[in-house]
C-alpha cells in the first residue's frame, strides 16, 4: 500500500521514531487492512467506515486480546488516519468514533526489597568477564533504573565517575542525568579494568560488550536477565524491564516524590509515573486496620479502601 509507504516514512524521516514504534505501527495497519479487505473487500483507506474498524475491534475482543493491545492497534490506526488526512485531504478519520475497550489498570511485575537485595548478594562479584558484566548490567538497570535501550547503548564517554552520574538517550532521544552510587562506580571500574585486559585498550564506542568485543545485542540481554531472575521465582516476567519497575516501586514505598521519580526514569508524564504508588495503597490499609482503634470495631473499614482503591 502506497499509504503506508509514506506513512512510515513520515515515522522514520519526521517524527524520529524508533525503529521498533515504526514497525509496531505498520504491523498495526497491515492487520487491519488484511482483516478489511478479507471482510468487506476494502482495499482503499478513504473507503473504510467507522463501522469496518469498530467490527476489527470487536473481533480483537472476541479474540481475548488485552484491551491495552487492541488500545494501541487502534491508536496506530488513528495515527495513520491523521496522517492521511494532513498530507492528503482525505475528509474523516474512521476511527475517532470508535468507542475503545477500557483500559485496565496494570501494576508493574517487581521484586519486593528482601528478595532484590538477596538476589543481587548472591550474584557472583568476581570471575569471568562475562560474569562481572552481567552483575553490572543487573545493578545497573536495577539502581538507576535505566532501560534496556538506554543500557545498551550507553558509551563511555557519557559515564562521569568522578560526578557519579550518566547520561543517557532516553525516549525521543532525550537525554537525562542518572545520579549513582559509590557502589556500581565501583563495579563500572572493575569492568572497565577486565574489559581492557581480556578486549584491549580500544574496545570501541559501546560500553557492553560480548568477550568477543561485539556490542551487546538484545536478545543476549533479555536471556541473561531471564536466566538470573529465574532465581528469584513467583515472578510472571522475567525482562530487563521488570527491574526498572522494581527500581520505581522502592523508590515509591520508601516515601520518595513522584516528581523525583518521574525525572529518575525520564516518564514525559506524571502519569506514567503514579503506577508505582501501586503498594502505597496497600501499606496505608494495613497500617490502618492494625492501628486505628476504629477498625477493630467497625467491619465495614477494610471494604471502604477497597472501593475507593479499587
Amino acid at each position: 500500500m502506497k499509504e503506508l509507504s509514506s506513512f512510515r516514512a513520515f515515522l522514520e524521516l519526521e517524527k524520529r521514531r524508533s525503529a521498533h514504534t515504526v514497525i509496531a505501527y505498520c504491523q498495526d495497519i497491515e492487520q487491519c487492512f488484511h482483516y478489511l479487505n478479507q471482510q468487506y473487500l476494502v482495499v482503499a483507506p478513504s473507503a473504510v467506515t467507522a463501522v469496518m474498524v469498530r467490527s476489527w475491534a470487536v473481533l480483537l475482543m472476541e479474540q481475548g486480546m488485552a484491551s491495552t493491545t487492541i488500545r494501541r492497534k487502534m491508536s496506530s490506526l488513528k495515527a495513520f488516519y491523521k496522517f492521511l488526512q494532513r498530507r492528503q485531504g482525505l475528509a474523516q478519520n474512521p476511527v475517532t468514533s470508535v468507542t475503545l475497550p477500557r483500559k485496565g489498570k496494570r501494576i508493574p511485575t517487581y521484586t519486593p526489597a528482601r528478595a532484590m537485595e538477596q538476589f543481587l548478594d548472591r550474584l557472583p562479584g568476581e570471575g569471568s568477564f562475562e560474569a562481572v558484566r552481567d552483575r553490572l548490567i543487573l545493578n545497573m538497570l536495577y539502581e538507576p533504573g535505566m532501560r534496556r535501550s538506554e543500557l545498551l547503548g550507553l558509551t563511555p564517554d557519557r559515564i562521569d565517575l568522578a560526578r557519579k552520574q550518566l547520561q543517557v538517550l532516553g525516549k525521543r532521544n532525550k537525554e537525562r542525568i542518572i545520579p549513582i552510587g559509590d557502589g556500581l562506580v565501583q563495579r563500572i571500574r572493575e569492568y572497565n579494568q577486565l574489559k581492557e585486559s581480556v578486549i584491549g585498550p580500544d574496545s570501541g564506542s559501546v560500553f557492553f560488550l560480548t568477550a568477543e568485543g561485539r556490542p551487546l545485542s538484545v536478545r543476549s540481554l533479555y536471556s541473561l536477565v531471564n536466566t538470573y531472575l529465574q532465581s528469584i521465582g513467583q515472578l510472571e516476567k522475567r525482562s530487563p524491564h521488570v527491574l526498572r519497575h522494581t527500581f520505581a516501586t522502592h523508590l515509591a514505598e520508601s516515601g520518595a516524590d513522584l516528581q523525583a521519580i518521574r525525572s529518575l526514569l525520564g516518564h514525559s508524564t506524571l502519569a506514567s509515573t503514579q503506577v508505582y504508588t501501586h503498594t502505597q495503597i496497600g501499606q496505608l490499609k494495613k497500617t490502618y486496620l492494625q492501628a486505628h482503634p476504629r477498625s477493630r470495631v467497625n467491619s465495614g473499614a477494610e471494604s471502604l479502601f477497597t472501593r475507593k482503591n479499587s
